[in-house]
């Protein structure tokens, strides 16, 4: 019987009808740690980024340099006798070694979602979305400076009354520096609202001051620093308070203490945002992620007001600046 010759037209291979090959392999997946930056960095204002890339590497820093007493805010190396280390008043936030400080850091900012964007997916600090990332920047500044400065003279002040040398080799460091006069100073517009604290509810305005009885219990410590930004903190949210009420009733050029001139110490105003956009911070505001003074939410009224506007009235609802994380 003569044998049967199959042609290879009967049976067309998949290649020969232009189908994929069965033996071809689906792309890799794709890595989910570069994702999730790519995504942070999209969704995240600038400065904020800034601040929690330097939490996370200065603490996975001090797991291999001991950096904290070159940095921290110690008055005798700070500003006394013949030391000069005047630059440890910006470099102290810089300072993070604690787990629980940075991850309630992280936790905090990673869980704050704008309500007032047009993108509902966009996640935003609403702080640096109202005031816009200059101002921020200039707030997270004068907080930090102010903050180390008082905690320096306090140290001081308490070394000449009770001649113990303790108060000169006291320190103040960490991102809590800024972080935790912000919250107060945010936190104290909310006397009615609670928020949770661990598992518990707590009035909001009070929140502050629970999150630092934490942070004290935890490193032992008292922790002076941190009292004295949230001090600061309360103290401006007050300020802030007054001055709008001034504003309202038209009394601002009667009040002898210029809370308004304060405020916008803390608080710059449209027209010193927009001059340093267009002259020293040109390059910057090119940055991904900057928010620009005149394109933040609210611009000129969120925590502060602009002059043509003094009582930060814009037509719409003011929303929280600062929301922490809840468990």
């Amino acid at each position: 019987m003569p044998a049967t010759i199959h042609s290879t037209h009967d049976n067309p291979s998949p290649l020969q009808d232009g189908l994929p090959s069965s033996s071809s392999t689906p792309p890799p997946p794709p890595n989910p740690l570069a994702t999730a930056y790519e995504n942070f960095v999209q969704q995240t204002p600038f400065v904020t980024q800034c601040l929690l890339s330097t939490v996370v590497v200065s603490y996975l820093l001090s797991w291999i340099v001991d950096y904290q007493y070159g940095l921290s805010n110690i008055p005798n190396f700070t500003l006394w006798e013949k030391n000069w280390e005047i630059y440890r008043l910006l470099t102290s936030p810089l300072v993070n070694t604690s787990f629980l400080s940075v991850f309630f850091a992280i936790s905090g900012f990673a869980s704050l979602k704008s309500t007032t964007t047009t993108n509902d997916d966009t996640e935003l600090c609403r702080l640096e979305q109202n005031l816009g990332s200059t101002a921020f920047a200039w707030l997270c500044v004068v907080q930090s400076v102010l903050s180390n400065l008082i905690f320096y003279w306090t140290c001081i002040l308490l070394y000449m009354l009770t001649d113990n040398e303790k108060w000169l080799f006291q320190s103040a460091s960490g991102i809590w520096m800024i972080l935790i006069g912000l919250l107060a100073l945010d936190c104290i517009d909310m006397p009615l609202q609670k928020r949770r604290f661990l598992c518990f509810m707590v009035p909001t305005q009070y929140y502050p001051i629970m999150l630092y009885l934490l942070f004290a219990l935890a490193n032992d410590n008292l922790l002076l620093g941190y009292l004295i930004s949230m001090g600061l903190g309360y103290g401006l949210g007050l300020v802030r308070r007054r001055s709008n009420t001034l504003a309202a009733s038209s009394s601002t050029a009667s009040n002898p203490l210029s809370l308004h001139h304060v405020e916008q110490f803390f608080f710059l105003n449209s027209a010193k945002v927009h001059e340093w956009e267009e002259t020293t911070l040109a390059p910057w505001t090119q940055k991904q992620g900057w928010i620009k003074g005149q394109a933040s939410v609210g611009s000129g009224g969120a925590w502060h007001r602009d002059e043509e506007n003094p009582s930060g009235s814009s037509g719409t609802v003011r929303h929280s600046a600062f929301v922490f994380a809840r468990c």
